[in-house]
């Protein structure tokens, strides 16, 4: 499943970016109870569940890690 990695912004709120990856099949999703948009929703994840798909970014492909335990992405509804 194609996911969109988190950006944090105004007042500490996650925001999707346009930065996508590859959510491995098999790994625990956990919803949050967060507002997202009509066709996006935020779940937290393990971050070994990732493979980044087109992200260059070097403090990106650190968030990806095994540094952070969790990290927070949209899915689509």
């Amino acid at each position: 499943m194609i996911c969109y990695l988190s950006e944090v912004g105004n007042n500490g709120f996650y925001y999707p970016t346009q930065h996508r990856a590859i959510l491995h099949d098999g790994c625990e999703c956990i919803p949050l109870p967060w507002i997202g948009s009509s066709t996006l929703r935020a779940v937290k994840i393990m971050s070994d569940c990732l493979t980044p798909i087109d992200v260059n970014d070097q403090t990106i492909k650190e968030t990806l890690s095994n540094k952070i335990k969790y990290v927070v992405v949209w899915i689509s509804i």
